[in-house]
């Protein structure tokens, strides 16, 4: 199964008059992309992966994000790749982080290079 990377992107920089569109979390698609159109239980897919039922619960509910270990083992058991599970769940962790800080990093400036003295 071939998935597009590109709805779980948002912009990097944004300005008041740009929506943000939250990225998706690997919970969500895990569940919407793979087990619904597989037709498979949150129990077979934890058997397969090798981890308890609550602990792919954690991940399919969002109260844990995906760590190296669990996208080794969804990559092993729905022929995907590691990579995709982590970059999504690092663009989601941005979004979020950067929502968190919107005031505090707007008060960040760039630094520049300063001069050099003549």
């Amino acid at each position: 199964m071939s998935l597009s990377f590109l709805d779980t992107h948002a912009n990097d920089r944004t300005d008041d008059t740009t929506a943000l569109q939250a990225p998706l979390t690997p919970g969500k698609v895990l569940r919407e992309r793979f087990l619904r159109p597989l037709n498979i239980t949150q129990r077979q897919v934890a058997e397969a992966l090798g981890v308890s039922q609550p602990r792919l619960n954690q991940v399919l509910s969002d109260r844990n994000g995906i760590k190296p270990e669990m996208a080794l083992r969804l990559e092993r058991a729905l022929g995907t790749n590691a990579r995709f599970w982590l970059e999504m769940q690092m663009e989601f962790d941005l979004a979020k982080t950067r929502e968190q800080l919107r005031g505090e990093l707007d008060q960040i400036q760039l630094i520049r290079r300063a001069a050099p003295h003549a």
